[in-house]
């Protein structure tokens, strides 16, 4: 009634979707956010990747094995920092979008349809919209920085331990947006 399209926050990146009649500060955020999420994500994995496989394959982690410590502390403490890490990068990535988008489109007032999941629909402010897509950035990233830990643990190689975790953020980007446009 009010010609507000639907806004999904939590889809993939759609190029030309717009909350309104034209682009603004909001739609902004969403779709640089997705950008920005996907590359602290392959930074992330790096980082990972080079936590622990390298110091296996550099053999510092014998001097941290000697140490008082489990393995599970020492492998949980490395897993925290880098999500601590991912953390901070999608929170200053996020003022920085936020800051942006302010400048170049402004903030309007108008409240925002957003559909999740193709069945509940919520009328609200942008900001709660926001909110769900950090949220959503930030489980995301828990879930890639969680599998490249592992991957890393389980390899002991920099080069193989990141050459397949690159490979299953590939195919799950694949996997998504193949996926993304079938109706269940």
């Amino acid at each position: 009634n009010n010609n507000i399209n639907p806004r999904t926050t939590l889809d993939s990146i759609n190029f030309g979707v717009n909350s309104g009649n034209e682009t603004n500060a909001w739609d902004f955020i969403c779709f640089s956010m997705n950008i920005s999420c996907l590359v602290i994500i392959i930074f992330c994995v790096l980082i990972c990747s080079k936590i622990i496989a390298g110091e296996q394959a550099g053999g510092t982690m014998k001097l941290l094995a000697i140490r008082p410590f489990t393995r599970s502390k020492i492998l949980g403490g490395k897993l925290l920092a880098t999500m601590f890490f991912s953390m901070i990068f999608i929170a200053f990535s996020f003022i920085i979008n936020f800051a942006l988008g302010w400048a170049k489109f402004g903030l309007p007032g108008q409240m925002m349809i957003g559909v999740f999941n193709g069945t509940s629909v919520i009328y609200s402010h942008p900001i709660v919209f926001c909110i769900f897509l950090l949220l959503s950035l930030f489980i995301k990233t828990f879930v890639y920085v969680s599998i490249a830990t592992m991957i890393s643990v389980i390899f002991r190689s920099y080069t193989g331990s990141s050459m397949v975790s690159f490979g299953i953020v590939i195919v799950t980007l694949i996997l998504n947006g193949v996926l993304a446009t079938k109706s269940w």
